[in-house]
């Protein structure tokens, strides 16, 4: 019984509809038959069973050899009495059992049919859409739209499943990126607020000074050259904030590239640092031609690598590597390091464990951008033997 429900759940629409009216068809044949068969011998028996009414003249008798008699009776003169009353209205009701009851299972046959294929293939779908649409409505993506069927509707929970999903992990980004947005917002209110601080109190200090008739020369110089390197400062900040906002609308160019050729370009960029460092490049890809916009994972790897220099000692290993999905590029440094504060905190835009204030802690926040970008993501941890390594994953 299983077996068929599950079978009858696979059929498309248009065939259950034609199976059940063809079993909705043959019941209603085989049950109006039957009662036209069973009406029409209860009319024979009821007139086979008449009273007949013989005249005199038809009835002759003949004795026989034993003293009994033969008796004769000429069809003709054999008259049929009409039905009585009670055997009448049963005669007539045949009629209408013959004619009511196949009316009476047609439509009990249509009713019966309907409400069997609206229960078994339409209204599990549509109660899970309704379902669906009334989560969405209500902006509750936590849900999932459970059909078995695989018929047109069971396609359609499919794909409203699909999109729910879809909807759901776009909403989750867009979360993420208000978040992001919100951490950008309160760390550009703090970090901005130092250069304006020692802005507005050297201009007070001028004119305080300037009031007093106490401003110098060596003064105003000295305050110029201060109030000069908070504005460079803040116009740095502002580009580096600008730069971040750009990368949203950096369009992905994805392509073939060799995985030869972009080891070749990674050591030309490691080459390219003019740093003292032992910079190692590996490489276990089992792809030889990957897919994806090769500038972008350059730039990735070019912050990656540009990064660690700051904090190595003696050694940088960059390893790639893939697998079913995606290529994964590994750097590594022998330096002391990510602490808990920087594991939790490195890849948010402007966050630096550095007391250097040439440089603004975006790299790692641009290389996560960048990697999701990429269909990818960005992992930071520490090596067992010590110092810095960095995971990116790229889809292929």
């Amino acid at each position: 019984m299983d077996k068929i429900k599950i079978r009858f759940e696979k059929m498309t629409l248009k065939k259950a509809m034609i199976l059940i009216f063809i079993v909705t068809v043959c019941l209603i044949c085989a049950l109006s038959s039957s009662a036209v068969f069973f009406f029409s011998h209860t009319q024979r028996e009821l007139l086979d069973h008449r009273p007949i009414r013989i005249k005199n003249s038809g009835i002759s008798s003949q004795m026989r050899e034993d003293g009994s008699y033969n008796v004769y009776v000429d069809n003709s003169q054999v008259e049929l009495l009409p039905l009585a009353g009670r055997q009448k209205v049963l005669y007539i009701g045949c009629y209408a059992g013959m004619i009511g009851l196949p009316v009476l299972f047609i439509l009990t046959g249509i009713v019966m049919g309907s409400k069997i294929y609206y229960k078994l293939k339409i209204k599990k779908p549509v109660d899970e859409l309704n379902r669906a649409i009334q989560n969405i409505s209500d902006k509750d993506l936590d849900f999932t739209i459970n059909c078995s069927s695989t018929d047109e509707l069971g396609k359609l929970c499919s794909s409203m499943e699909l999109m729910r999903a879809q909807l759901l992990e776009s909403n989750k980004k867009q979360w993420d990126l208000m978040q992001q947005r919100k951490l950008l917002n309160e760390s550009c209110a703090h970090d901005l607020r130092t250069p304006i601080t020692v802005i507005r109190g050297y201009l007070d200090y001028m004119e305080r000074a300037n009031n007093n008739g106490m401003l110098v020369s060596d003064d105003i110089s000295e305050t110029i050259s201060d109030m000069k390197e908070a504005a460079v400062r803040m116009e740095s900040y502002v580009d580096c904030l600008r730069d971040i906002e750009r990368l949203d609308r950096i369009p992905v160019n994805a392509g073939s590239t060799e995985v030869v050729q972009l080891i070749k370009e990674i050591r030309n960029t490691a080459e390219n640092l003019n740093t003292s460092l032992k910079i190692t490049v590996s490489e276990n890809c089992k792809c030889r031609v990957i897919c994806t916009d090769k500038l972008l994972l350059e730039r990735i790897i070019e912050n990656l690598v540009s990064n660690s220099v700051r904090y190595a000692n003696d050694e940088i290993r960059i390893e790639l590597s893939d697998d079913n999905t995606y290529l994964i590029v590994i750097v590594a440094d022998d330096g002391t390091g990510f602490s808990n504060t920087d594991i939790d905190k490195a890849v948010t835009p402007f966050y630096s464990s550095s007391k250097d204030s040439a440089h603004f802690g975006i790299g790692l926040s641009i290389c996560r951008i960048l990697s999701e970008k990429l269909g990818g993501d960005l992992l930071i941890a520490n090596n067992k033997n010590g110092g810095a390594s960095v995971r990116v994953r790229i889809k292929k």
